[in-house]
């Protein structure tokens, strides 16, 4: 699981300009995102008494993923490490407090989710020996749908159509229990082959989620841009409120890029793409050369998600669900 590009921690849109040259990314996909390897736990005998990392997985803002097994039970697992530093900053130049404080967020949210297509949390603590966080979450073998990418330039519409029915019914799940996941984008969507060639979809990364009821507070300071700069709502450029019609904006551009194979976001300098989705994103009518009608009916419906005033949107996933024709095939109701 891939948790590296495009994440940042910024001014809002309006100190983007002047602050334009502090800007600063993860690095490209596929390593462990410009960040260093972790030392002092790769190669360490046991997690919590328990866990034998086996190997590095990837790395990003939220934490550093490994290859792990429970040697009670013998499964494989994802064991998630936050990583802070001595100098009292974590990762993404966030106070450790606050890092923790978000790192323990996740594993609250996905303690209290149970869906199929949302990744399940099977253990969390700290551990002395390393003193480190950590959250154990169960394997997914198969690859993201940004390595996906990165191989195919367009998917058939029957494809795209499998994936949207799949992520829009985790969400909409999510939704229903009052979280936001804030940071839809290929990298935290894991695809796992199934039979015939067809895919399950995962949700996964939670670090940026933000849960609407209850007592979980809202560990975004004003003035500060989270999330994903290719995949974000205008909503969340500008550091407004958002709500799940902001899933739903980057759930739509997600969908676009495996319908045409491009981007629907501006390329260039991070204030480019910013100002893209704030502006409105300039997406043609129509597909140019449509394989067939589905692929006419989804490239609408994914327009229509992808609305700069969240108002202009489906307000629900339930609605843009209705609007989908079934799939063929489904491994989960």
């Amino acid at each position: 699981m891939s948790h590296t590009s495009g994440e940042f921690l910024k001014p809002d849109l309006a100190a983007l300009q002047a602050a334009s040259d502090d800007i600063s990314f993860a690095g490209a996909s596929g390593g462990s995102g410009g960040l260093e390897l972790v030392t002092g736990l790769f190669g360490q005998k046991l997690v919590a008494g328990k866990y034998e990392v086996l190997n590095f997985l990837a790395s990003g803002g939220s934490g550093t993923l490994y290859v792990a097994r429970n040697l009670v039970t013998g499964e494989t697992v994802a064991l998630k490490v936050l990583e802070t530093d001595c100098s009292g900053r974590g990762r993404g130049h966030m106070p450790d407090g606050r890092l923790i404080a978000r790192f323990l967020k996740e594993g609250r949210t996905l303690a209290m989710l149970s869906h199929p297509g949302v990744v399940k949390v099977l253990d969390s603590g700290f551990d002395l020996g390393i003193n480190k966080y950590y959250l154990v979450q169960r394997f997914l073998p198969g690859e993201t749908v940004e390595a996906y990418l990165e191989r195919n330039v367009e998917s058939p519409a029957s494809f795209v159509l499998e994936f949207l029915w799949q992520l829009g019914s985790a969400l909409s799940y999510c939704h229903s229990m009052g979280v936001v996941h804030r940071d839809i984008k290929p990298a935290n969507i894991m695809m796992q082959p199934h039979l015939k060639g067809k895919f399950v979809y995962t949700l996964v990364d939670f670090g940026l989620a933000r849960y609407e009821r209850g007592n979980f507070s809202f560990l975004t300071r004003s003035r500060e841009v989270l999330g994903s700069h290719f995949y974000m709502s205008p909503e969340q450029c500008l550091s407004e409120t958002i709500d799940e019609r902001s899933d739903i904006y980057s759930l739509a551009l997600v969908a676009y890029e495996l319908l045409t194979g491009r981007k629907a976001a501006s390329t260039g300098s991070p204030l480019n793409v910013l100002m893209s989705h704030v502006n409105g994103l300039n997406l043609p009518e129509s597909l140019s050369d449509p394989k067939n009608e589905l692929s006419e009916r989804l490239y609408k419906i994914i327009l229509k998600a992808a609305s700069r005033r969240s108002e202009d949107r489906y307000q629900s996933l339930d609605e843009l669900l209705v609007e989908l024709p079934r799939p063929e095939w489904r491994e989960w109701k």
